[in-house]
């Protein structure tokens, strides 16, 4: 991940992650579980908090599209 303004840009997902049939490389990640992830302190945050929960719902922009992708 890189952090820009827009949020946390995937540079590459592993491919045995969890993330790995949602999310692609380029996706920017604006807030995890609705609460904006402008730093990777926050981000790293959000997921931990939403991995004890059981799932993370990602706002996501991919190219000019804005999606929520839940992951598990």
């Amino acid at each position: 991940l890189k952090v820009t303004k827009e949020g946390m840009k995937v540079a590459k997902v592993a491919d045995k992650s969890p993330f790995a049939e949602h999310l692609k490389a380029g996706d920017v990640i604006a807030a995890v579980t609705g609460v904006k992830t402008a730093t990777a302190p926050a981000f790293r945050r959000e997921l931990r908090r939403g991995i004890i929960e059981g799932a993370v719902l990602l706002d996501v922009t991919r190219g000019k599209e804005k999606v929520e992708l839940l992951v598990p």
